[in-house]
């Protein structure tokens, strides 16, 4: 071989050699700086930062961890665990992430927790993931104010390489409120606790389903939900609190069993609220202005119905108390429209003020001998056409049954001590002069005379007991006001009332 060639092919033997150990020098060690080199540890040199994209997650790979976040140690032990505590990475110098991916583990501990507000304001936040099955709690206002987010899911891909259940055990105050874009959410029976207001004004959340072990639905949880259609409430329920469905204008279901949710949005299911057995209160304002419930079932544990609870429920039709209620308090349901009759239990004691004010449709209600208040506008400007109130009633406040324009009977119990100041103003069935035209078609014209007839059970002595401070505005100017005392030894005897209400006062 000449020396010529030999040169050449050692060489070639170097270059290759050279070759070789760049690619070992380039090759990362499986362990740099103390930290595995794996998806389930987040560290900025080490994993990849997920970048907003919204790329597909094939069934065979999971999604990798989001970079960046800040990180607190909880414990010292064996149960040592992170929470998150800042996310600011994904959301200034103008980063607008629109994914985020909740890690699994941190350091080789589960990270269980997302501290208060770490999210809050994340207006770009369209879309969180969490892996693995450790995260437990969300914190007060933790996603708060996330206008776009519109799905929070859990991926377990050691499980079912799929988007399942959130396995959370509880979610703090106002956690997701103002999420307005929060379509679906589904949780796993570990979760325990809502907080207040946790989804407040989620305006297109349609349906919900709430574990087992959640028993208290607390203050305005649900308040603002103006799509939210279907309710599936725990057996073990025990309490509804202020507000907690206030202004859910479309809310149409509520139940303990499970709703066959119809898959296509735009068929409803009939109305029926039915509250399970065990819930034992139900907070102020509960279901005010809850516009299309028909029909609701209380349970026999509730024992008040609490002021405003079913304000301005247009479309109720029906109220079906099973329970030895004790009070129905101002508000109660005021505006109702939709109820035609009503039937007080007999354990009833007070009618609040305003309670069935502006129920224009309530042409009849029973009372029984237990009730001893109707409060102040009690009745003003509903459809009740007559009323007998039972011996124990001994106050009927002022305008309770002001402006009742079909009502045409009163009866009045011996025990009544107080009428207060216009309890019937502008009340009664207005006369009609009725004539014959021409043509032989009666013609009917307005007198502008309110006509009732008023009954006393008592005698003429104790009625004037109740009015010796003058009863005022009874009818109208026009009225002309008798009441019929017929506890005078049996004998029915006129007493014309002289004080009328004044124009314009």
């Amino acid at each position: 071989m000449t020396k010529k060639r030999s040169f050449v092919l050692i060489a070639i033997v170097v270059i290759m050699a050279l070759s070789v150990l760049g690619l070992v020098a380039c090759k990362k060690p499986a362990d740099v700086d103390g930290v595995k080199n794996d998806n389930n540890l987040q560290t900025e040199q080490t994993t990849p930062n997920y970048n907003g994209d919204k790329d597909e997650v094939s069934d065979d790979e999971s999604p990798v961890a989001s970079v960046g976040f800040g990180f607190e140690l909880v414990g010292s032990d064996e149960n040592a665990y992170y929470t998150i505590t800042d996310a600011s990475f994904a959301n200034i110098n103008g980063k607008k992430y629109a994914e985020i991916i909740i890690p699994d583990v941190y350091n080789e501990k589960p990270v269980k927790a997302i501290n208060n507000e770490v999210f809050k304001k994340f207006d770009s936040l369209s879309s969180v993931i969490v892996l693995g099955h450790n995260l437990e709690i969300i914190g007060d206002g933790a996603f708060r104010d996330c206008a776009a987010l519109a799905t929070f899911e859990f991926f377990e891909a050691a499980d079912t390489g799929d988007y399942t259940m959130v396995p959370l055990k509880s979610i703090g105050n106002s956690a997701f409120m103002n999420c307005n874009a929060l379509g679906k959410l589904v949780f796993s029976d570990k979760l325990e606790t809502l907080g207040l207001g946790a989804f407040r004004n989620c305006s297109k959340l349609e349906s919900i389903v709430i574990p087992e072990k959640v028993t208290e639905i607390p203050a305005q949880t649900f308040q603002g939900c103006s799509s939210l259609r279907y309710i599936q409430l725990s057996k073990e329920t025990t309490s509804i609190g202020a507000e907690a469905f206030d202004k859910c204008t479309n809310l149409l279901v509520i139940s303990e069993n499970e709703i066959d949710v119809p898959d296509d949005n735009k068929v409803k299911l009939p109305s029926s609220v039915i509250l399970p057995s065990k819930v034992t209160s139900l907070g102020e304002k509960a279901f005010n202005a809850c516009t299309k419930i028909t029909n609701i079932t209380l349970p026999e544990g509730i024992v008040n119905i609490n002021e405003g609870t079913f304000y301005g429920c247009t479309a109720m039709a029906e109220v079906t108390l099973q329970g030895e209620i004790v009070e129905i308090d101002d508000n109660a349901f005021r505006n109702c429209s939709g109820i035609k009759k009503f039937t007080t239990p007999s354990s009833l004691r007070r009618i609040g003020k305003n309670a069935f004010r502006n129920t224009s449709k309530l042409e009849s209600i029973t009372l029984n001998q237990s009730l001893h208040t109707i409060d102040d506008g009690a009745f003003l400007l509903s459809g009740i056409k007559s009323i007998n109130i039972l011996g124990g009633v001994t106050y009927i406040g002022k305008e309770a049954f002001a402006e009742c324009k079909k009502l045409s009977k009163v009866v009045f119990p011996a025990t009544l001590s107080v009428i207060g100041d216009g309890a019937f103003r502008e009340t009664g069935v207005e006369k009609m002069d009725v004539s014959t035209g021409e043509d032989g078609v009666e013609i009917e014209t307005p007198t502008g005379i309110l006509e009732i007839t008023y009954e006393f059970t008592g005698t003429v002595e104790q009625w004037n007991a109740v009015i010796k401070n003058g009863p005022s505005f009874w009818g109208n100017i026009n009225s002309q006001i008798k009441i019929i005392c017929n506890g005078s030894a049996g004998e029915q005897v006129d007493l014309v009332l002289t004080q009328v209400p004044v124009e314009n006062e």
